[in-house]
């Protein structure tokens, strides 16, 4: 289970036993009820984590669980196809970023693009805007649970349709050991987060804080665990009783999840 919050799960449908929980409980019922009279999903996680620490292998993994995964980098990607977008980024850094089809390279807009605290602040005002959109509009023909895969989260802004936060983290040198596997090298992963908001501030804003440190078959069990979780999450209905004790409270609980 992640670092913090794993007794939630023992309280997850809690009464008046548990009255702090039972409020937050409550306030997400409440707001499933509203999205789903206007046409959101059920119970959204947002994802998000240090730079490779392994948060698309959580996506996938609850994927296979039967999460619908909203994946913002590859919505992003395809914001750079657009005209508007292409031609601001051609008068910024030059006509070097197109490919020879004339298509934005992506890997040499990345170069530039972290290089400057003005160039990383240039493209994100160039390209979250229109990807937040697009998340926005595909989200309300989604269903269920759903896993919005969005690395800078707290960076961009946090949707009002997320319920809950997930947070993938490990160490440096595990995170750069991981990012062998993609070619980058030892300085790649510095260099993309020097602009970013510190770990520590984000992980004590998320919901959840899942610490990759092992083997991917590690890594995958401990996301089905709490995919389980999330997956009953997915299909709660309100329920609200008094209970006789803590102890009848934690049984009905249990019972329900």
């Amino acid at each position: 289970f992640p670092a913090r919050k794993a007794d939630c799960c023992s309280a997850a449908l809690s009464t008046r036993a548990f009255p702090g929980f039972y409020r937050k409980y409550r306030r997400i019922v409440a707001r499933q009820r509203i999205k789903q009279e206007g046409g959101i999903p059920l119970y959204v996680i947002a994802l998000t984590g240090d730079v490779g620490a392994g948060k698309s292998s959580m996506a996938r993994a609850w994927h296979g669980q039967g999460a619908t995964v909203l994946d913002a980098d590859r919505i992003a990607r395809d914001q750079w196809r657009e005209p508007a977008i292409k031609e601001a980024a051609v008068r910024r850094w030059g006509k070097g970023i197109l490919t020879a089809a004339g298509e934005v390279d992506l890997s040499r807009v990345s170069a530039l693009g972290f290089a400057t605290d003005e160039d990383y602040r240039f493209m994100c005002a160039l390209i979250h805007p229109s990807t937040l959109t697009e998340m926005n509009r595909q989200i309300r023909s989604l269903r269920g649970w759903v896993v919005a895969e969005i690395p800078l989260l707290f960076e961009a802004g946090i949707p009002s349709w997320v319920d809950q936060i997930a947070y993938a983290t490990a160490s440096v040198s595990f995170r750069i050991e991981r990012g062998r596997v993609r070619g980058w090298t030892g300085g790649e992963i510095i260099r993309r987060e020097r602009w970013l908001l510190p770990s520590d501030t984000k992980k004590t804003r998320a919901d959840w804080v899942f610490e990759n440190h092992g083997s991917i078959e590690d890594w995958r069990a401990k996301a089905c665990r709490m995919g389980e979780l999330y997956r009953r999450m997915g299909s709660v209905v309100e329920i609200e009783t008094y209970c006789h004790d803590k102890a009848e409270a934690n049984k009905i609980a249990g019972a329900l999840l």
